[in-house]
């Protein structure tokens, strides 16, 4: 019997040495970050792609703003990304791909986002201040930016964007102080990447013309933050109004032909250009029977001021600005400029 119940004593004793290998085993190969107990702490915060006190560049026109259409204020989570940065010039803490996150609706064209940041991120800081950065509806975006700058002096190949791709947009909130467990942050206001260009045509316009359009603008790269090349700065919310295009991306000519009018109206996008002769729209307007009109026909007109039939001051090609050319054969064409809101040019032909 006693040797019985050594031998009993002697097989736990083995089961519970296993067992204990086992655990230390298992535990050792834990893989870091994976920890689902890890102390963390919750941020959300709200994208804005449409409101009218938001997301376009300050107006100093009295005349109403274009809130777009679906297609300018859509998110493609699958091109869209979230940047954590330490404050002021720090580097990246982590880059979150959208489609990982949950967005809610919060109103018209705006999405409450929450993430979560493990605090091991942010080493022995109890409060940490963070940036934040949204790039939306671009493929190719860096995976592991040094800094906000490096991220904001990014440039990228001009694409037309269709109802599938969405507009390039960016947006940034800066000094956000990361509370104990949850923080609730403001609004990052999106700002469309390129300027909108739109023909309509006026009344005295009969309805079986065609009219087609060219534009060549001089550059066919662009910027997704408002990036100032010259003193390599983020353009803050705020200094949108004084924001100037950029000159770094300018790699050559970017010629883009449109198709016949649909509904009245000819729309396209193009990215930043700096004041220049080169920024035009070729016209091309035939009667009924295929013949050209006389006077318009081949004609250019230039992206800038207008005084008595001639073009004066260039105007730059600014992102999240609309261009717009009313085309009238009597009076001429107007041309009004705003910023996704109006600054009217007229003009004779």
């Amino acid at each position: 019997m006693k040797r019985l119940h050594a031998d009993i004593l002697s097989r736990l004793a083995t089961l519970l040495l296993c067992c204990a290998v086992l655990g230390s085993c298992s535990d050792s190969t834990a893989l870091p970050g994976d920890d689902d107990d890890a102390p963390r702490v919750v941020l959300s915060f709200t994208i804005n792609t449409g409101d009218t006190t938001g997301s376009r560049a300050y107006d100093h026109t009295d005349e109403t703003e274009d809130p777009g259409n679906t297609m300018e204020r859509m998110i493609v989570t699958d091109n869209s990304r979230i940047y954590v940065f330490n404050h002021n010039g720090g580097s990246l803490v982590t880059a979150i791909d959208m489609n990982t996150v949950h967005l809610t609706p919060a109103g018209d064209n705006r999405y409450r986002v929450t993430i979560e940041l493990e605090k091991s991120l942010f080493g022995n800081a109890d409060s940490p201040v963070i940036d934040l950065a949204v790039v939306a509806n671009l493929a190719g975006q860096p995976d592991a930016p040094a800094s906000l700058e490096a991220l904001a002096s990014q440039s990228y190949a001009f694409a037309a964007p269709t109802a599938g791709t969405g507009i390039p947009m960016w947006g940034c909130m800066k000094d956000v102080a990361l509370r104990t467990s949850a923080t609730s942050g403001g609004t990052i206001n999106l700002l469309r990447a390129y300027a909108k260009v739109v023909i309509e045509l006026g009344e005295t316009v009969p309805s079986n013309y065609t009219v087609t359009a060219q534009l060549t603008t001089t550059t066919n790269r662009f910027y997704a933050a408002p990036y100032d090349d010259e003193t390599h700065t983020i353009a803050d919310p705020s200094d949108y109004d004084d924001m100037k295009a950029p000159f770094a991306p300018r790699v050559g000519s970017s010629s883009m032909t449109i198709g016949s009018y649909p509904d009245d109206k000819l729309t396209f996008y193009v990215p930043e250009a700096r004041a220049n002769e080169g920024n035009r729209l070729t016209l091309d307007i035939l009667d009924g029977e295929g013949n050209p009109i006389e006077g318009f026909s081949g004609s250019n007109i230039y992206i800038a001021l207008y005084s008595d039939n001639t073009p004066g001051e260039h105007l730059p090609l600014l992102r999240n600005h609309i261009y717009t050319y009313q085309l009238d054969l009597t009076s001429g064409i107007q041309v009004r400029v705003r910023k996704w809101g109006y600054h009217k040019i007229e003009f004779d032909m």
